[in-house]
């Protein structure tokens, strides 16, 4: 036994060591890579797990994996199901019974319209697709991946950090060196719990049973019936109630999200594989064939860490925040959190930055984070608004479950609180029978809850300007010369960051009053491409020498550390280009607005997207995010080396 816990040392290596292969993780190495950077990927699961979490990917998470490879994005949208079968949400009785209400998310929008938002789709995928597709990629590219290798404790020491982790089938531990370790190991960190970083916000808003089950024959049961399939089946009869998750229907995926009351409820007295495929017939609204694949209980919360950074060690994804799963933010805001810091890693490890970096990094993940846990707290009132409307008020079986901790209540047994507390529920349930049958009392539940749904007032998927429209705020990484250029030119006057500067390099110290939340987008909803600083740089479609290409795609994005500055092509800016070309830590693109010019040089992009028509220079953060904008030279020439 002493020689199976015996430790050994770990030679010190440059890789990053990442603690977790979730799909966060994974695109966080990919992205390492495509800058130079190696990094060691451990998990302490022995395999990739097949229980179904996340299942939306946004426009600007697709962005990203398109980032890493088109292929890969290409890949990745390919496997989604047809959007015919997840464009709804369905509020139902069961899913072959009565429904209340049908809400397709895509109405009144065109292909030509989403596509003027960005170059890649929404796509609908389970997360353990997405993560063998990031595996796959990984493991062409030749990133260490491990699954097995627990993540125990580290210490700094003369800026190296010493980590011990457990070989999960020896038991045999080993002390490793890493100049950073990134926690992107889920709810229940072991990075953050061993660095002592607090979560804010709600303790606690619910607890659910996800019940992960197939049904192959379930998608023509509903064709035959001419019902519509959906991505979420809001239930409500007098049996059960909760959310079917279709992770696809064509392959008969799904995962359903039911109520959960500790300690009244327990799995193994409420939720056994026979129990839970009664509740999954009632939900499906037939006792068709399933095979119930793994129960889990899990804690829906809206919580941030009050940091992201310590001491050499960073968080990314759920180590960092959690939502309820309203919205598709989770798993988003994680892969965005990764990209936001890939780009800052290979920096200071290639020398280009200072590790004050982390520290903006920090500030702006958290304010987007927040955001995001708004927006899903929002979302989850609109459900629980929807509940209301049918005579099912969600509060009143918390204040329930509240009141056994008072007598008479509390003076009861373990095992009559638990018996009469599902007895109360059962009968809380019971104006749901109206519902499917079609009396007249359900017929006004129905409506009310209708109304709210179609007024637009339900759960809802699409938040494209949540997910496109937010500005960081004035924090941005520049050279010191960039500052009195920006103060120079009165077009860039709301532009001014509130920070002291390092002129040798594209670096900067935070100040003490960051602003605590991001400028976040007038609508969650609708998407207005805005070029300005703090903003992403919208999508805007670019001729080049070999054909249309998206302006994100020409950005510096692999090697070293890179801000893109896009000029105007005039002949000062040619001269500024000939200059500014030879600096490493700049990508120059010349470009024009109209394609009567009479220029003929094949290198200057022509861009006839009226939003950067105003503008003679635009420079751009590694992360795609404009740093500044100048209707002059100034900025231009601010970025020159004092001996030029």
């Amino acid at each position: 036994q002493q020689q199976q816990q015996q430790q050994t040392q770990h030679k010190q290596n440059d890789k990053v060591l990442i603690v977790g292969a979730g799909p966060v993780g994974l695109t966080l190495a990919l992205l390492l890579h495509k800058r130079g950077v190696q990094s060691v990927v451990i998990d302490r699961l022995s395999g990739e797990s097949d229980h179904p979490k996340a299942h939306f990917i946004n426009m600007r998470t697709m962005e990203i994996l398109r980032e890493v490879s088109p292929s890969l994005s290409a890949h990745v949208a390919s496997l989604s199901p047809p959007q015919e079968q997840w464009r709804h949400f369905i509020y139902c009785s069961s899913m072959l019974g009565p429904r209340i209400a049908t809400y397709d998310h895509f109405a009144g929008q065109t292909m030509e319209q989403r596509t003027r938002m960005s170059p890649e789709p929404v796509v609908h995928l389970a997360q353990p697709k997405l993560v063998t597709a990031l595996l796959a990629e990984a493991h062409r590219r030749g990133i260490d991946v491990r699954f097995g290798v627990q993540y125990e404790t580290s210490h700094q020491s003369e800026g190296v950090q010493h980590v011990r982790v457990c070989d999960t089938a020896t038991n045999q531990r080993h002390v490793w060196q890493h100049p950073f370790v990134v926690g992107a190991d889920g709810a229940n960190s072991a990075v953050r719990q061993h660095l002592g970083i607090d979560m804010e916000g709600k303790e606690k808003t619910h607890e659910f049973i996800g019940v992960h089950f197939h049904c192959p024959s379930l998608l023509k049961h509903v064709q035959q019936r001419a019902l519509t399939p959906g991505m979420l089946f809001f239930i409500f009869n007098e049996h059960t109630m909760g959310v079917v998750v279709a992770h696809d229907m064509g392959e008969g995926n799904y995962v359903y999200q039911i109520p959960y009351f500790p300690p009244f409820q327990t799995l193994e007295a409420d939720f056994s594989p026979a129990q839970c495929q009664a509740l999954i017939h009632h939900a499906i609204g037939a006792p068709l064939d399933i095979t119930v694949r793994s129960v889990r209980a899990w804690r829906m919360t809206a919580k941030v860490a009050s940091s992201y950074y310590r001491g050499g060690k960073l968080l990314v994804g759920d180590a960092g925040h959690y939502f309820p799963p309203a919205g598709a933010f989770g798993m988003n805001t994680g892969i965005q959190d990764a990209h936001a810091l890939s780009w800052r890693l290979a920096g200071v490890l290639q020398g280009r930055l200072i590790d004050e970096t982390f520290e903006e990094y920090s500030n702006e993940r958290r304010a987007v984070a927040q955001s995001n846990a708004r927006r899903a707290m929002k979302n989850l009132n609109c459900v629980m608004n929807v509940m209301r409307a049918l005579g099912t008020d969600p509060d009143k079986a918390e204040m329930l479950a509240n009141s056994y901790a008072y007598p008479p209540l509390a003076l009861l047994p373990a095992s009559l609180q638990a018996a009469s507390f599902n007895k109360a529920l059962a009968i809380g349930r019971l104006p749901l029978a109206s519902i499917s049958a079609n009396s007249k009392v359900g017929d006004i539940l129905a409506e009310r809850a209708r109304t709210l749904i179609q007024q637009g007032q339900g759960l809802g998927l699409l938040f494209d300007g949540q997910d496109l429209g937010f500005a960081y705020p004035h924090s941005f990484m520049l050279p010191g010369n960039v500052l009195p250029a920006l103060a120079s030119d009165q077009s860039c006057a709301n532009q001014l960051p509130s920070h002291r500067y390092v002129d040798s390099h594209f670096t900067t110290w935070p100040s003490n009053n960051f602003a605590a939340r991001i400028a976040e987008s007038v609508s969650p909803l609708k998407y207005t491409p805005t070029l300005a600083s703090g903003h992403r740089l919208p999508h805007m479609m670019a001729q080049t020498a070999s054909g249309p290409r998206p302006i994100h795609d020409l950005l510096a994005t692999s090697g070293p550390v890179c801000c893109t500055l896009l000029l105007s092509d005039t002949p000062t800016h040619r001269e500024l280009f000939a200059k500014l070309s030879k600096e490493p830590t700049l990508l120059c693109l010349l470009f024009r607005t109209n394609t009567t010019s009479n220029s003929e040089d094949p290198s200057v992009l022509t861009i006839t997207d009226p939003l950067i028509a105003p503008w003679a220079c635009v420079l751009v953060r590694p992360d795609g995010h404009v740093a500044a904008c100048s209707k002059n030279s100034a900025v231009a020439k601010a970025l020159l080396p004092k001996e030029l």
